[in-house]
């Protein structure tokens, strides 16, 4: 059975510039509500896009070393299975999440602009996009 794959978000790595400010995200940022949540794989941050959720056994959501890493069984539609040729072909290569701030703190950068540090959120999604704020995330395809 074919899945999504692939790092949702990394810890320690600065995203571009959101605004007057960047982000990092702590290790252990996610720990709470990946045990406790309902978290859903969307495409794109896209409701009507629903690849797969936690309480369906569809979506897995793991923290390591690296950051949040997700399985996801893609439902078998045209739209799922046009997306994991995309990624295959490198057109989408990246992922986001959705979330709530539970607890932030701020620190100066070494640019001396100013950097938040999610230390915990509340996950409501990840998602493979198009558009990432997190460069660096992965994505693949498992077959």
């Amino acid at each position: 059975m074919r899945r999504i794959a692939g790092y949702a978000a990394l810890y320690n790595v600065e995203t571009y510039s959101v605004g007057n400010f960047t982000e990092r995200i702590q290790k252990g940022a996610f720990s709470k509500s990946i045990k406790k949540d309902d978290i859903r794989a969307l495409f794109n941050h896209d409701s009507n896009y629903v690849l797969g959720r936690v309480k369906s056994k569809t979506l897995t959501l793991e923290e390591d070393e690296k950051g949040l890493k997700y399985r996801v069984t893609p439902p078998d539609t045209t739209w799922a299975k046009d997306l994991m040729v995309s990624i295959k072909r490198g057109d989408i290569t990246q992922n986001s999440f959705g979330f709530e701030l539970i607890k932030e703190r701020w620190q100066r950068g070494v640019d001396g602009g100013n950097v938040r540090i999610l230390e915990e959120v509340k996950l409501f999604d990840v998602s493979p996009v198009v558009f990432p704020a997190y460069s660096e995330t992965e994505l693949w395809v498992e077959d």
